[in-house]
């Protein structure tokens, strides 16, 4: 029984003898191991180009200025409102000029009697001196006084009539185009006068996106152009704006010249005033293997970094064709999706086991 025990223990000890030495080794092979982090190779483009702020306005602004004065009876719009062609936008008292109106109206009432006596007295006369009843210089004071009605006082009547019906109607402020009120100066007892604009008038359907640009910067851009424009305050995401009026000349006191973008802005998603801003590219690569600038080692005598290859690191040597400071576009022995060395490759040669961390399997 006693034997049985013995035996008992020395297996036992030996499972556990065992076991410690297979943790043991696990444990010494992974400290053989670089602990490295690695990122893909990609294929894409690389970009050198200025960031260029501006400001986005709208394509088309008209101010309203009414063509008489007058005292402001009602304002029928407000800041924001869509407004079409023709719709009325503020009214002016017209009661003085109707007082007016109605005067002219009885001056052409009363020229049209003298006017239609001054007639009918000029033809009788022309009857009576061709029956030799009158003499000639009867008819002709006659025909003086009648002309003088048709083309002086009558004439003058209707014309007085009609610029002060032409009065009242501009009394009716309207809106000249269809667009969107962008500002509104008038209320209801104030007094509007032609010099003085009551509101703006901006379509916002299409909005431009402006730019000021350098000289050295002017000749990378042309008519039509097609520039992707980004508006933080709306999306990450550019939009498509084209070049649409480049200013022949710098302005004298910045020595830059203006550049506009058209952009649609149909779902009104943006507004005249936000910031936009361009890419102006100046050189790029497309199409091309990208890595981090990180992964890349310069020296003197030639560039290179280091894939994974079965499980250790491989020396690449690399032509760097054009980096933007974060990403580089490169020629050499790579393919995309090979996993280059970004963090860690100061501790590995060519051919050092690696261990691949920062990353799920």
């Amino acid at each position: 029984m006693k034997k049985w025990w013995v035996v008992l223990w020395f297996l036992l000890a030996a499972a556990v003898l065992g076991t410690g030495c297979g943790q043991q080794e696990l444990e010494e092979q992974e400290d053989t191991l670089t602990p490295v982090t690695v990122e893909p190779v990609i294929m894409g483009d690389v970009m050198i180009a200025d960031s260029l702020t501006g400001t986005l306005v709208a394509s088309e602004e008209i101010m309203v200025v009414p063509e008489m004065s007058g005292e402001i009876l009602q304002v029928h719009v407000s800041v924001g409102d869509e407004i079409r062609a023709g719709q009325t936008l503020v009214t002016l008292n017209k009661r003085d000029l109707e007082i007016q109106a109605s005067q002219a109206q009885a001056a052409v009432a009363s020229a049209q009697i003298q006017y239609a006596n001054a007639k009918e007295t000029y033809e009788r006369y022309q009857r009576l001196y061709e029956e030799g009843a009158i003499a000639f210089q009867q008819v002709d004071s006659a025909r003086v006084q009648y002309e003088s009605i048709r083309d002086g006082t009558l004439r003058q009547a209707r014309s007085s009539l009609e610029q002060i019906q032409n009065m009242i109607g501009n009394a009716i402020v309207t809106a000249p185009m269809t667009g969107v009120i962008g500002s509104l100066d008038a209320r209801a007892g104030q007094l509007a006068s032609p010099g003085a604009p009551l509101a703006t008038i901006i379509d916002i359907d299409t909005l431009d996106a402006r730019f000021s640009l350098s000289e050295s910067q002017i000749n990378q851009v042309s008519l039509g152009q097609s520039i992707g424009v980004i508006v933080r305050a709306v999306s990450e995401e550019p939009f498509d704006g084209v070049v649409t009026r480049i200013s022949p000349q710098a302005d004298p006191r910045t020595r830059e010249f203006f550049v506009d973008l058209s952009i649609e802005n149909g779902d009104r998603r943006l507004r005249a005033g936000m910031t936009a801003s361009v890419q102006l590219s100046q050189q790029d690569i497309r199409d091309a293997l990208v890595v981090s600038e990180d992964a890349i080692r310069y020296s003197a005598q030639e560039d290179y970094l280091y894939v994974v290859r079965d499980g250790v690191a491989r020396r690449v040597t690399v032509e760097v064709l054009l980096s933007d400071g974060l990403r580089s576009a490169v020629r050499g022995d790579l393919q995309e999706g090979d996993p280059v060395i970004v963090l860690g490759m100061e501790r590995v040669t060519d051919g050092t086991p690696i261990q691949i961390v920062g990353q799920e399997d």
